[in-house]
């Protein structure tokens, strides 16, 4: 019997004991293989009491990426065969998994050359495995207080923004595309959300992955509360979870909609932080009182089949909406009213992303047109910017109003001077469509999330 199977059978017959504590199930998994024989499980008796995968990971989603990151260490520093190694780590990260869902993923560490590792050498041998020359790796849990942190410093100007711009980081994690990334309001950490039902939190600075959280449906849309304490998923079930981030419960979930939630920005918060908006497939836009957890009002766009609501953008003193559709049309609506004031058809396909700028005169507008449209709503006036080879997906404006950021299906953001709608820059790098983009408070930083099931963070 392999040691995945016989691991299968330790869970079924040990699952309440498992289950209660973390120690116990190590404690039970490491005798039963204390004493079998075979190169493979004394490896994993070996793997288990020297915590080379002693905290790996916690959902089956996590152990896909990240375990053949640990059995390519125990193969290059160990000497190991890759099948043993695959055995040790994928068993143990089960094991962890039977234990429970909701404990942090943590990052790997190497330790010190003196982790344990003459005694570790000495079970290889004696297991008749060959020992390398470097020491393990151990993993530990991460924690938020663990992280560099970094304050918020006053907003750049559009006449600070370079055209040399700086890929930091390229954040993995995700095993499906990531359909859309927020920052905190403390400029601290990136949310993101993904077809993988995970909706991950990063480090801005240090882009380490600290929380993990499992919605168990498709996400399709995110937006974090203005004290940066909940984030609200639209999902493909029809429904709106909202989540604690300290925490990680899903506090509420929010049932109204008849068609999923959609695309990229379909969920926006009041600026008070007492509102939700979403946007539908059923051609509605509904608004939550998010204190009774109650929808107070459904506006209906219209449009019949083709109505969808694909974007949502809100104004900075939460009076009014901008909705984007699939019909190719944008509506300006009245909350207070609860009216449509204004409908252009300046698009000729589907509006998958609307934004309004910093004060409020402004919506910026991005389409399966491969267009960027400027509608000062005041005035009444449009302008166009073109510069993509495919549909922009979505969009976002720098704190002073100034700059404007644009994501594509073409695999590029593009950074725009939104005064003279000229394109600034052309950031290159994802290698499938960038679907979400979103820049940090003091306009220093941006973030794509792409189908390429990648997260990259630019430096301005």
């Amino acid at each position: 019997m392999k040691p995945h199977e016989l691991l299968r059978e330790i869970v079924i017959k040990n699952g309440s004991k498992l289950c209660s504590n973390r120690n116990r199930c190590k404690a039970i998994i490491s005798d039963t293989f204390k004493n079998s024989y075979g190169r493979e499980k004394n490896l994993l008796y070996v793997a288990i009491n020297e915590g080379v995968v002693d905290e790996l990971i916690t959902n089956s989603n996590d152990i896909k990426i990240n375990a053949p990151r640990f059995v390519d260490k125990l193969v290059q520093e160990q000497g190991i065969q890759k099948i043993h190694a695959q055995w040790a780590v994928y068993a143990w990260g089960y094991a962890i998994c039977a234990i429970s869902d909701s404990v942090l993923i943590q990052i790997e560490e190497k330790l010190s050359e003196n982790c344990a590792k003459s005694q570790l050498k000495k079970q290889l041998t004696n297991s008749t495995i060959s020992s390398g020359t470097k020491s393990v790796v151990n993993t530990q849990v991460v924690t938020s207080s663990q992280f560099p942190t970094n304050s918020i410093s006053q907003p750049v100007s559009s006449s600070q923004i370079f055209t040399d711009v700086t890929l930091i980081h390229t954040l993995k994690g995700h095993s499906g595309k990531i359909t859309s990334v927020a920052i905190t309001p403390d400029g601290k950490y990136i949310v993101s959300g993904s077809s993988d039902h995970q909706i991950k939190m990063w480090d801005l600075v240090s882009g380490l992955n600290i929380k993990s959280f499992n919605v168990k449906d498709w996400v399709d849309a995110i937006a974090i509360s203005p004290n940066g304490k909940y984030v609200f998923a639209g999902c493909f079930d029809k429904t709106i979870k909202i989540l604690d981030l300290t925490f990680g419960d899903i506090v509420a979930t929010l049932k109204g909609h008849t068609g999923w939630i959609t695309s990229i920005y379909a969920i926006v918060i009041s600026p008070d932080g007492r509102y939700a908006i979403s946007g539908s497939g059923d051609n509605t836009i509904k608004i939550w009182d998010i204190i009774t957890k109650q929808c107070i009002k459904t506006l209906d766009s219209g449009g019949g089949y083709t109505g969808d609501v694909r974007s949502l953008g809100i104004s900075p003193d939460g009076r009014l909406i901008v909705s984007g559709h699939y019909n190719h049309f944008i509506k300006l609506w009245n909350l207070v009213t609860n009216e449509c004031i204004n409908t252009l058809e300046i698009h000729s396909r589907a509006v998958y992303a609307v934004k309004f700028s910093p004060d409020g005169r402004i919506v910026i507008s991005g389409s399966g047109d491969k267009t960027l449209k400027i509608w000062d709503i005041i005035a009444n006036q449009v302008r166009t910017m073109i510069g993509h080879k495919d549909s922009v997906l979505s969009v976002a404006i720098s704190p002073d109003g100034n700059t404007l950021i644009s994501g594509s299906a073409d695999k590029t953001l593009k950074i725009w001077n939104i005064s003279t709608e000229k394109c600034i820059k052309t950031l290159e790098g994802h290698s499938d469509k960038v679907l979400s983009v979103a820049i940090s408070p003091d306009g220093r930083t941006i973030v794509s999330g792409s189908k390429d099931k990648t997260i990259k963070v630019w430096s301005l």
